[in-house]
């Protein structure tokens, strides 16, 4: 329980842009390019139930279902209140949860869509994030992610340029991933790869972040 609280704590503070700007990272300014983005390719992965773990403040979402009128229901899971309360007031008619993905508060095989958009590296423990998103997911069901993507090139440039930036103490990326790492992980939780997209560019020389759909391919 007193994780939790932290953990809450930490994101509260973070959606209020009250940590202090050491690190590179803050909370998502979306574009309406950046949302066609993201759209264009998820789409057709798009079932008649989602689930945005990670939403934020929904603003995804709430794109996405005025995008696809055919998504019967949808949820904005989210673990900072803060995030919720400028959500709610945004769209008031989306219905959010709080709640944690290392325990997502949905029954098995639930899910025919589940988003985690710049949510994996923020994980604590990936295993059971993972291990939840498989478990309310329906067979066949798709797992849309975005995350960083930190391939050899990109490693080289931190390392001699970025790193305090990209390494600061309070950074809320906890986690940092490459194409394959990222792969194998979601296999071992029952998870196969079935699409993949650069997530924009630096001057088309290496990927900003990863864009990948898995579908859930056993039950665990």
């Amino acid at each position: 329980m007193k994780k939790n609280k932290e953990k809450k704590n930490y994101y509260n503070k973070y959606w209020t842009n009250d940590i202090s700007a050491g690190h590179a990272y803050t909370p998502p300014d979306w574009t309406r390019e950046n949302l066609n983005w993201h759209n264009d390719f998820f789409k057709k992965y798009i079932g008649k139930r989602v689930l945005d773990a990670g939403a934020g403040d929904g603003t995804l979402l709430n794109f996405l279902l005025n995008e696809h009128k055919d998504i019967d229901s949808a949820v904005a899971l989210e673990l900072s209140e803060e995030a919720i309360d400028i959500g709610k007031k945004k769209f008031p008619e989306m219905k959010f949860k709080q709640g944690s993905l290392e325990n997502i508060p949905f029954p098995e095989n639930y899910f025919e869509t589940v988003f985690a958009i710049e949510v994996l590296e923020h994980l604590l423990d990936i295993d059971q994030c993972l291990s939840e998103i498989h478990r309310v997911l329906k067979p066949g069901g798709f797992f849309c992610a975005t995350t960083t993507d930190f391939n050899l090139l990109k490693r080289i440039v931190i390392a001699i340029f970025f790193w305090n930036r990209f390494f600061y103490p309070n950074n809320p990326h906890i986690r940092f991933f490459t194409k394959k790492t990222l792969t194998d992980i979601c296999r071992k939780h029952g998870f196969k790869p079935v699409d993949y997209k650069w997530n924009k560019s630096y001057f088309g020389l290496m990927p900003k972040g990863q864009m990948v759909v898995f579908q859930k391919v056993r039950r665990k």
